[in-house]
């Protein structure tokens, strides 16, 4: 309650708990967390100040509106790329999806990374989600490097 006083609390009785009730309760923005990218407003003492847990640092993608991500260009970087001081990703990203009949739809998938596991999974929104964004944690990370990167994940009409 301190660090978001907006969460709901949920009492479990009955262990039966519907994980629609954790998962889209229109409560969760990644907006919001780029909005406190910098500070945390604590509101028992009323001021701003910066968090730097042992040399954490957090690089922050957010695509050009309307630009998918290629797959294929994305699951190279996850491989092969992707920073060995992050602990901890997650984001929001629109996927350029070939169909069998040829064309290309866009997709919204939830990425979650953390320690070696990344998992990549579907996502429905109420609302229409146009740009990727994703925030990676870790210690010294390559800022230019990864936004660089992800801008080469863009996919690209043939």
């Amino acid at each position: 309650s301190k660090i978001n006083p907006e969460a709901s609390i949920l009492i479990n009785i009955n262990q039966e708990l519907k994980t629609t009730l954790l998962i889209d309760n229109n409560s969760w923005s990644i907006d919001r967390i780029l909005d406190q990218k910098e500070t945390i407003n604590t509101k028992e003492s009323g001021h701003h100040h910066e968090h730097n847990h042992n040399n954490y640092q957090e690089v922050f993608f957010i695509s050009d509106n309307q630009a998918a991500l290629d797959p294929k260009k994305l699951d190279n970087w996850l491989q092969f790329n992707f920073p060995e001081n992050c602990v901890r990703a997650k984001g929001i990203l629109n996927l350029a999806i070939s169909q069998a009949d040829g064309e290309t739809k866009t997709g919204t998938y939830l990425f979650q990374m953390v320690g070696a596991s990344k998992m990549l999974t579907p996502f429905e929104s109420k609302t229409l989600v146009t740009q990727s964004k994703l925030v990676l944690i870790g210690q010294e990370l390559d800022e230019s490097r990864i936004l660089a990167d992800l801008a080469n994940c863009v996919y690209q009409s043939k």
